[in-house]
């Protein structure tokens, strides 16, 4: 009368989602390792960074500094293991303080290269995380396709697995 029906298990392995959009992920690689390399420059000779940056040597500038090695290797390291959550947030937070940079050496230096400098970084991380969002989002739509693809195979299959059994 009553039957039990035995699970059974999914015939076709689940097939790896491929990521796509590398390019995206190399922008974000090359902004990061440029960032950092700016920052541990800052670091390491403050006095060769001034001009670029057109911030004075000191404990802001450290501060500073080490902000752009932490959030530049972070989006190096996002690039290049393409996880594109880290790369978004740490290119958010470079375009944050490239912008503040900016701003500041604005209103105090009407210099040309640390106004390059930093709207050059900005921009760089307004690309990097644009385009990391773009991709993200396109790779989320395709595995919800591909989810539900495989959902309707498996009620397609199991269709017809209990009317081959006479269970119907």
């Amino acid at each position: 009368m009553f039957r039990k029906k035995a699970i059974q298990p999914l015939t076709e392995a689940r097939t790896p989602v491929t990521r796509f959009g590398g390019a995206v992920d190399h922008i974000a690689t090359i902004t990061g390792i440029l960032i950092l390399g700016l920052g541990v420059t800052q670091l390491v000779s403050p006095v060769l960074a001034a001009p670029l940056t057109g911030i004075a040597p000191g404990t802001g500038a450290e501060i500073l500094a080490v902000q752009w090695v932490v959030l530049g290797g972070l989006l190096a390291v996002g690039g290049i293991i393409r996880t594109r959550v880290v790369t978004i947030f740490a290119a958010e937070f470079v375009m944050i303080s490239a912008v503040a940079a900016l701003a500041v050496t604005l209103f105090n230096q009407l210099d040309l290269v640390p106004l390059l400098v930093h709207g050059a970084m900005a921009f760089l991380a307004l690309v990097s995380s644009g385009f990391a969002r773009l991709t993200d989002k396109a790779d989320l739509k395709r595995e919800l396709r591909l989810m539900r693809e495989e959902a309707s195979l498996g009620r397609e299959s199991g269709a017809h697995s209990t009317m081959e059994n006479g269970d119907a």
